[in-house]
């Protein structure tokens, strides 16, 4: 779409009484931009503006009417101007104005700017003139612009009429009746000096003229001439031609009034031309609406004014108007009212008076509404004239113009038009700009798209592995990529505009070849630009060529035609074949030696189609089947290798086909006896990588099936060995990770024997034992075999001891790794340490007893000495505090003794049913005070709680004893917990503890929350005199321990 910018032509002819009417022309256009930089010096461009004629009669064609019949009329001496805006329009015109010429035995200049010749001397032809006899005696003459008006690159008016008279004198001359001439004046926009004196170049060509001696027709496009410019032309012309209207000059005399009248009506005009400036300085429709509201009643004097835009049915969509706001709430929709009826008929309506009821009285505008819009008698509107709005041939809209008073516009109309008209050229500016921004939007898009792809194309042509040629349609290379000139070695500066047979001569591999074919080149080529068409495009050929360097390549080649805007070109793809002919050689190469391979080989070969046919088969295939080939070719091969389903090989074979991937089969086939066949299915492609057929190689394996199956009975039988074994068996390679763990090995550590199968052995050994681990390997790898404990740690974290017998493992003369046997001694090393315990505590306690018994008989001597000093000392007697004292200590040693008998448990018990609750319940006072206000004390105690047979006082004091044992393990305060309960000691924990004996239990827990005590100090918590405190005795837990075990239990810590 192009930007038409539209403006509005009105000439006038004056009547006798001087009133002047209207006859308006549109003229679409501007779109051509001036030639060589624009108007010249004095001519206004592209302003808008009248063209109100001078004294001037009027005359109007018939519109079917192509040529205007003034032409008949022209004799020599007249001087006319043509102003055209179409360009059939202008060739019916000058054709009948050239050819009236010739008929008439004139001579014909013609003076061309833009227009060409040949279309005007075919228009001559389609007329019934043959121009060619004319223009060969020189009767008919074309002569270019710049050499008759701008002479020597400046327009002089003298020198120009000088030359027309020249011309003139030299028709004469020949024997011509006249010179006819006509030029298109567009020549003076170009800017050359002298061009601002066109219209005195014209206006003295008056004088020229009335020689008699030629007749001129003055060419104008409208498009290109302002309307100030063009109204000048009508003025000094005595006679104009616009498109279907023809104007003359009429007498003298009535020319100073038709001035006078043209002033005002310039004035008026000149200021519509400045008021069409100001609506198309704006391209944007809401400003546009808003300014042509104003400026109409700036211009015309209007009370008010409003503008109305509606859509393609006539339907108002937008209203812009002055009109007071209040008025407008009495509008009142009516099926068809002033706008609808404007825009449906096209018409102009034009009211003189609108009555107090409503009822108009137009005077233009036959059938439209009889009453007014409520709101324009609300508004107090008296008269109104509506315009169609038009451009384009389509209604836009509807301007209105009101007045107060009756009969405010009978004689404005022509200018209300003229308005109407250029508000709908500015209207039709902005709505076209609009779509002009859109389309410049789109074509830029279209212009980035284009050259994008023009880039594509030539990355393509650059970066494709294929090469390409093209030539142009005498055969000569006008593309040569860098591909091509990497396959043939030739630069592409080499070939560039070379003939394409002669490149094609250098790249044959045999010089006296090339230069035959060269000829036959150069003729199939030129043969086929003359006729479009060969035999040999498209089709792919392969060639050696040899390069510069004296190599040789394989390259495919195919050449198609290519048309670009009607002209026919030469294009070639080629391709370098080489290592695919070498690959093709090497195949066919194996082939042979497969086919010999496959000729002498033992194992059965058969290449099978999807429907398992035997398509080929080796002699080994004869031989087994025991059949010549001639009956097994084409047979299905179910029938010589029949398996439980007749189907179940076909079903192989198409998993092979559709899968593109090998199968293997191991089944057991019946050929005379039954035999093992191991079988590859193996797809085979063609050279587009689709499956033909499968290959099947079948090889006799029931001997190894034989010896497979023994090895398997014989590896279950190890198998069975190793897994019933209660020894843990695992095997470790080289880097120590396990490569066989037994069942028993893998329970003992927690695990499924999977969860160990390639773990390190430092995943299941303690820590601190990988040295003696390590140490054992090297052993192992010099050839020893030991045996040696160590500790494992099982899943769930705990440790077991185990005593492992590691021997080497050799194949082949090799150390290949460690096989070790180990049994779980954890329990056993448990209850050695325990029997080691109480042997040294029975040790302790016969010791402690008969130190104890000898001690005590000595502290009785001790005793009744003290007793009997004391006793024959008088009370005032200092000495007899000494044997007090003697006393107290001998008490102190006894009561030592007691402690040492009750560990050695040789004290004398009181034994009585009891039931601990109530022990613990009567003590709780007693052990509250005892371990003071920073311990709490808490008793669990079991409501069924069991009798026990024991002595009281024993008890309590095993009691005592450990409260105050928590106590000093508590310096900071804490819990101390006494909890009873009745338990079931089973054969597993009796097991795990040497003298207890399965069965029930009363239990008696005393826990605290204090610092605790390392292993070193358990091994010696229950030996006497063994303390960790400054103060302490020693014979405090010893004495727990005699009492416990005298009285029958046990105690464990």
């Amino acid at each position: 779409m192009r930007l038409a910018l539209r403006l509005t032509l009105i000439t006038f002819s004056l009547r006798s009484g001087g009133a002047a009417s209207s006859h308006g022309g549109t003229a679409e256009g501007l779109r051509a931009p001036r030639p060589r930089g624009g108007s010249g010096a004095g001519l206004a461009s592209r302003e808008p503006s009248s063209s109100g004629g001078t004294d001037m009669s009027h005359e109007r064609r018939d519109k079917d009417q192509v040529v205007p019949s003034f032409l008949g009329g022209l004799r020599p001496g007249d001087h006319g101007a043509f102003i055209y805006e179409m360009e059939a329009e202008h060739r019916a015109v000058l054709t009948a104005f050239l050819r009236q010429g010739l008929e008439r035995g004139e001579k014909v200049v013609y003076i061309a700017e833009t227009h060409e010749v040949e279309p005007l001397l075919d228009s001559l032809r389609e007329d019934g003139v043959d121009p060619d006899p004319y223009l060969a005696r020189g009767q008919l003459v074309f002569l270019a612009a710049q050499d008759v008006y701008l002479e020597g690159g400046s327009f002089d008016p003298q020198r120009t009429i000088a030359r027309l008279e020249d011309l003139a004198r030299e028709a004469l001359a020949e024997g011509y009746t006249a010179l006819r001439v006509t030029g298109e004046m567009a020549w003076a926009l170009w800017g050359a000096p002298g061009s601002e004196r066109l219209l005195e170049y014209e206006a003295r060509l008056d004088d020229f003229f009335r020689q008699g001696t030629c007749v001129a027709l003055c060419q104008y496009d409208r498009r290109r001439f302002d309307c100030k410019t063009l109204l000048q032309v009508v003025r000094v012309h005595p006679l104009v031609a616009f498109g279907e209207e023809v104007h003359v000059r009429t007498t003298l005399a009535e020319r100073g009034r038709a001035e006078e009248t043209l002033q005002r009506e310039t004035d008026l005009w000149q200021a519509l031309a400045e008021t069409a400036h100001l609506l198309a300085s704006s391209l944007e429709v809401e400003e546009v609406l808003s300014r042509i509201v104003s400026l109409a009643r700036e211009v015309t004097g209007a009370d008010h004014v409003a503008v109305t835009l509606v859509d393609d049915a006539g339907r108002p969509v937008q209203r812009v108007t002055d009109l007071p706001r209040g008025t407008l709430a009495h509008a009142v929709p009516r099926e068809e009212g002033f706008t609808q009826w404007i825009a449906r008929t096209g018409q102009t309506m034009l009211v003189d008076d609108v009555d107090e009821e409503g009822r108009v009285h137009p005077s233009q505008g036959e059938g439209a509404p009889e009453t007014a819009n409520p709101a324009i008698v609300a508004a107090g509107i008296r008269s109104a004239a509506g315009l169609p709005l038009v451009a384009g041939g389509h209604v836009l809209g509807v301007l209105y113009f009101y007045g107060l008073q009756p009969g405010a516009f009978r004689a404005a109309l022509p200018v209300l038009q003229a308005f109407a008209a250029q508000a709908a050229t500015a209207l039709e500016n902005a709505r076209l700009h609009r779509a002009l921004r859109a389309e410049l939007a789109e074509r830029q898009r279209a212009e980035e798209a284009l050259r994008a792809s023009e880039a594509r194309f030539r990355a393509i042509v650059e970066q494709s592995v294929s090469g390409l040629v093209l030539t142009d349609g005498q055969g000569l290379v006008t593309e040569w990529n860098p591909a091509l000139a990497e396959m043939t070695g030739l630069p592409r500066e080499e070939v560039m505009g070379r003939p394409i047979w002669e490149v094609h001569a250098r790249m044959i591999a045999d010089p006296m070849q090339g230069e035959r074919m060269t000829g036959t080149v150069r003729a199939v080529v030129e043969a086929f630009f003359r006729t479009g068409d060969a035999a040999w495009l498209h089709r792919r050929m392969e060639r050696k060529v040899r390069r510069p360097d004296g190599s040789e390549r394989v390259l495919s080649s195919e050449y198609f035609p290519v048309r670009i805007g009607g002209e026919l070109f030469l294009g070639g793809f080629f391709q370098d074949v080489t290592e695919r002919h070498e690959a093709e050689r090497a195949r066919r190469e194996s082939e042979a030696r497969y086919r010999a391979l496959a000729e002498s080989t033992q194992d059965m070969i058969v290449l099978l189609d999807r429907e398992g046919r035997i398509l080929y088969a080796n002699p080994a295939v004869a031989r087994e089947l025991g059949r010549p080939l001639e009956e097994v070719l084409g047979r299905p091969v179910a029938e010589f290798l029949p398996l439980a389903s007749p189907w179940e090989l076909l079903v192989h074979v198409r998993e092979a086909f559709d899968r593109g991937e090998p199968v293997h089969l191991e089944r057991q086939f019946t050929l005379g006896e039954k035999v093992w066949l191991d079988s590859w299915l193996v797809p085979i492609r063609d050279a587009e990588g689709q499956v033909y057929g499968v290959l099947t190689v079948c090889r006799d394996v029931t001997e190894q099936e034989r010896v497979h199956a023994d090895l398997a009975r014989l590896s279950a039988f190890h198998e069975g060995i190793l897994q019933s074994m209660a020894e843990g068996v695992a095997v470790q390679d080289l880097e120590g990770r396990f490569t066989f763990v037994n069942r028993a090995a893998a329970e003992m550590l927690g695990y499924a024997p999977e969860e160990l199968l390639g773990q390190h052995w430092t995943k299941v050994t303690a820590p601190e034992h990988y040295a003696r681990v390590r140490a054992a390997d090297e052993r192992r790898a010099r050839g020893q075999s030991d045996r040696y404990e160590l500790d494992l740690v099982r899943k769930d974290g705990q440790r077991i001891t185990v005593s492992v017998m590691g021997s080497p493992r050799f194949e082949g003369g090799q150390f290949v790794g460690t096989l070790a046997v180990f049994e779980d001694v954890t329990e056993r090393k448990r209850l050695e340490e325990q029997l080691q315990q109480a042997v040294k505590m029975e040790a302790i306690g016969r010791l402690a007893g008969g130190v104890a018994h000898d001690f005590n008989n000595i502290l009785t001597a001790i005793g009744g000495y003290a007793h009997l000093l004391r006793d024959s000392l008088g009370k005032d007697d200092p000495r007899r505090q000494d044997a007090q004292e003697i006393l107290a200590a001998t008490d102190r040693a006894a009561s030592l003794t007691r402690q040492l008998l009750a560990f050695s448990r040789r004290q004398i018990l009181r034994p009585e049913v009891l039931n601990l609750n109530t022990v613990v319940a009567e003590m709780e006072k007693l052990l509250r005070r005892l371990i003071g206000e920073d311990i709490a004390l808490v008793t669990v105690l079991a409501p069924d709680l069991g009798p026990v047979e024991a002595d009281r006082s024993q008890v309590e004091q095993v009691i005592l004893n450990l409260a105050v044992n928590a106590r000093e393990a508590m310096p900071r305060g804490g819990t101390l917990t006494i909890e009873t309960a009745n338990v079931f000691l089973d054969k597993t924990y009796a097991r795990r503890h040497l003298e207890v004996k399965p069965g029930p239990y009363v239990l008696l827990a005393v826990t605290d929350t204090g610092v605790g005590m390392d292993a070193e100090i358990l091994s010696h918590l229950f030996e006497p005199f063994f303390t960790t405190k400054e103060t302490g005795t020693g014979l405090g837990l010893s004495t727990v321990y005699g009492i416990v075990k005298q009285s029958g239990g046990h105690i464990w810590v």
